[in-house]
């Protein structure tokens, strides 16, 4: 087992939470702009076009694993 001791600045940890931000930004905005047009005929023909909802849905889970990425990372050098 490695017992080397990992350490993480306080600057790499805040490098490393900013980058958590603007990817739960982009998740957030995703929604925003789902709410904002819900209203909207056209806005919702596209929007639950079932193409679209894949795209979406698989953008969403490639942003929570970079995330995740960020979040281990974090975990292991704290």
């Amino acid at each position: 087992m490695n017992n080397k001791k990992k350490c993480m600045s306080n600057k790499q940890l805040s490098i490393h939470l900013k980058l958590i931000k603007i990817e739960a930004n982009k998740i957030k905005e995703k929604f925003e702009i789902i709410d904002m047009n819900k209203n909207d005929l056209e806005f919702g023909e596209w929007v639950n076009d079932l193409g679209y909802l894949k795209f979406s849905t698989e953008e969403c889970l490639n942003e929570i694993k970079i995330i995740k990425r960020y979040i281990n990372y974090i975990a292991e050098n704290l």
